[in-house]
């Protein structure tokens, strides 16, 4: 049950496999979260324009000023949420079903 729970509220930062003893993996959850987060804070906090203007573009219809670069960081987050999102789906199924292992091989089961 611990294992759910850690996944439910901290699974994009690995805590479910922390707790499982799969460091490794763990370890590159935490780093691709830690990497979109960057990356979004990043374009908002260094004005990079990542999210786009409509009203810009409804009043002018210039896509010449459309920075490629920041539709490439918005790209990177997705697919990088995209990864996550599918890796924390296939771990929560794994577990509800009780075929979760830890580091050791055992399985992680929840008890009633």
């Amino acid at each position: 049950m611990v294992c759910l729970v850690l996944l439910i509220f901290l699974g994009g930062w690995g805590g479910h496999r922390f707790y499982a003893g799969k460091t490794a993996s763990a370890f590159g959850m935490l780093i691709l979260t830690v990497l979109n987060l960057f990356l979004y804070f990043s374009s908002l906090f260094l004005n990079s324009g990542l999210f786009l203007n409509l009203d810009y573009l409804i009043d002018y219809i210039d896509l010449s000023d459309i920075n490629l670069s920041n539709l490439t960081i918005l790209g990177i987050m997705v697919i990088i949420s995209a990864i996550l999102g599918l890796w924390w789906i296939i771990d929560l199924i794994l577990i509800v079903i009780g075929k979760f292992k830890d580091s050791k091989g055992r399985y992680i089961k929840i008890r009633n």
